[in-house]
């Protein structure tokens, strides 16, 4: 018996809580047999850390949800994406440094690592990479990879990408790096930064932050290849310099749909092999580091298939056919009927369960207008009592949204305010706009023209008919309004340059007590203070009004500590508290729901009614087909 094989036994007897399991080899997809035998890649004990990462019930989706199985070796899993940004894909290749069952970040445990510990104050981090883990390409991961992120990566003044947040402490300081030996090392902070060991933990961040593979990117960097060496692949890529080709070569997993990133070593379960205008494609991660109890080599999956289409039509076609095995994020609650028709046809099962996500969002950016003498947009939003938004969030009716767009099966938990528009009307009235111009709209305070615009692109299907039904309830307060609709690249554009006085879009809210999502920041996913964000990151903008400096005090507080630890969920509460009371994003409806279509042929499928989707992050690589 191999030392390493005796390791994984005993490691599976204690994570097993007492229960031994005697297995007689690692095993390995037979799709692989081929070139091991031929001798074009190691045998499986050679290709496994010394200690794998042991996946059973319980360990990455919670046991409430699914009682895991071991599953079966083979099969494509056939996914479809109408704009190359496959969430089911992505969210999966999303690998953390430590890992917590579902969408939690408490009390983390190992993952890439098989050590980690940090002392009592959050300032020092200590890590031992698992020996014998090794990149997508076979070479072995070492603390020259984290020493190559630190200091030929982010210390570098000629690379763009510089520390990243989840390196930095709530003052912005980075962290400093301590290599110990090959698979030891520490990060230091000079502050309380209990935020890290979340970061740690979330798919989002993931491993990419941390540990890239030093042997393919020295091909980039000029400290280690002649810059005339690198030329060509600089002009065939359209760059100037041998720093943006190196910037472009670190892959992280949302670049995994991109034709630059075939070739890249990754630590993920699959590895792109093929990106075009149609299809893209992902073969296994023959050194992927997670095994079952039975000691079978993760994923069970051999392929991934990815079939492009260019609308949302095309998805629901494919998916009655049954030419999809899992579709997530772009399936629709006004598609259920057509779903549910074609589950025997499709030979798919169709679920509801919670989501990620919020449902899109009305924001309403308070620095619009901030530098402009005498705003009335800024007399409005500075009002301390927020009678304005407050006006807007009774007028909004969120029974009829709900029934109108989600077919009654969105929730009422969460909401900013229960629909009462004469209570809106008296609001109006008690801030000066109790006057009205010829067209029956109210003028404002100042008795000018009052216009309230809202901007919009077509995020996700639903934020279009939202638009033009907020529009109605909040012209009936007396309210003129109108939604300007524009494309995605000018809605981001516009969004990140303080353009917007409203805007709707969604965000990850569920995933923020955890911290694994961070999207209520003021000039992400909506735009409600971006130039007072700015001010906060040290870029100029504008200096924040004593309301808005409260959020961004408890934000940097939060920082100090775990999210899910007791002062964390404290200072999250404080957090919610701040939203609940300052209305600059209101929510029409609350309680997402979301439809799931599964082949009737996938197992360890998370159970209807799961609260985070199917929890693709954390579930991906343990999917099978049943034979």
């Amino acid at each position: 018996m191999s030392k390493k094989l005796l390791v994984f036994m005993l490691l599976v007897s204690v994570l097993l809580v007492g229960q031994t399991v005697m297995a007689a080899d690692f095993n390995q997809s037979p799709v692989l047999d081929e070139k091991v035998e031929s001798g074009d890649l190691p045998g499986i004990e050679n290709r496994l850390p010394d200690q794998p990462f042991v996946v059973q019930t319980g360990t990455q989706v919670p046991e409430k949800y699914l009682d895991y199985q071991i599953g079966e070796y083979g099969g494509t899993l056939n996914l479809v994406s109408v704009d190359a940004v496959v969430h089911e894909l992505f969210l999966g290749f999303g690998t953390p440094v430590l890992r917590a069952p579902g969408q939690t970040t408490e009390n983390p445990k190992p993952a890439i690592v098989s050590e980690y510990k940090h002392n009592e104050d959050y300032t020092e981090f200590e890590f031992k990479i698992r020996e014998g883990l090794r990149w997508s390409d076979g070479v072995e991961v070492t603390t020259e990879d984290v020493r190559f992120a630190f200091e030929n990566f982010y210390a570098d003044e000629d690379v763009a990408e510089q520390f990243p947040a989840m390196l930095k402490d709530p003052n912005g300081n980075p962290g400093q790096l301590e290599v110990i030996d090959k698979y030891r090392f520490k990060v230091k902070f000079s502050e309380e930064f209990g935020w890290f060991e979340t970061q740690l933990a979330s798919w989002i961040t993931d491993y990419t932050k941390i540990f890239k593979p030093a042997h393919y990117l020295k091909q980039f960097h000029k400290d280690f290849t002649p810059v005339e060496e690198m030329q060509a692949e600089i002009d065939e890529e359209g760059l100037t310099s041998w720093s943006e080709l190196l910037t472009l070569k670190d892959i992280n997993h949302w670049e995994l749909n991109q034709p630059y990133s075939i070739g890249a070593p990754v630590l993920t379960a699959w590895m792109p092999v093929q990106i075009d205008s149609n299809v893209m494609k992902y073969q296994r991660n023959p050194y992927y580091w997670k095994v079952d109890q039975e000691g079978n080599q993760l994923p069970y999956i051999d392929n991934i298939k990815v079939a492009k289409v260019n609308k949302q039509e095309s998805i629901d076609m494919r998916v009655i056919s049954g030419n999809v095995d899992l579709l997530s994020q772009s399936a629709t609650l006004n598609k259920m009927s057509l779903y549910k028709q074609n589950e025997v046809k499709g030979n798919y099962n169709t679920i509801l369960t919670g989501s990620i996500n919020n449902p899109p969002l009305l924001f309403l950016n308070q620095d619009y207008n901030y530098q402009k003498e005498d705003s009335v947009w800024q007399d409005l939003m500075q009002d301390p009592d927020k009678r304005f938004a407050k006006a807007l969030a009774l007028a909004i009716d969120s029974e009829d949204v709900n029934n109108s767009i989600y077919f009654g099966r969105y929730g009422k938990k969460g909401l900013t305010a229960t629909h009462d528009p004469e209570k809106a009307r008296k609001l109006l009235a008690e801030i000066g706009m109790d006057k009205f111009d010829d067209e029956g709209y109210r003028l404002a305070p100042d008795g000018s023209k009052f216009e309230f615009v809202i901007s919009v692109t077509d995020h996700a299907p639903d934020i279009v008919p939202l638009s033009i039904l907020l529009k109605q309830h909040i012209e009936n307060i007396g309210i003129r309004t109108t939604v300007d609709q524009m494309g995605i690249d000018l809605w981001w554009q516009r969004n990140y340059n303080n353009k917007f006085m409203g805007s709707i879009h969604w965000n990850d809210g569920p995933i923020w007590p955890s911290g694994i999502s961070e999207d209520y920041l003021p000039d992400f996913k909506g735009s409600w203070a971006p130039a007072s964000y700015d001010n906060y990151l040290g870029l100029g903008g504008r200096t924040p009004p004593e309301y808005l400096q409260k959020f961004f005090d408890i934000h940097t507080a939060r920082k100090k500590y775990p999210a899910q630890s007791k002062k964390g969920k404290e200072l999250f509460a404080k957090l919610e508290n701040w939203f609940d009371n300052n209305f600059v994003m209101l929510y029409p409806v609350a309680d997402v729901t979301s439809p799931n279509i599964i082949s009737k042929d996938l197992g360890n499928v998370p159970a209807e009614g799961y609260p985070w989707g199917l929890d693709i992050p954390r579930n991906i690589d343990q999917l099978y087909f049943k034979k």
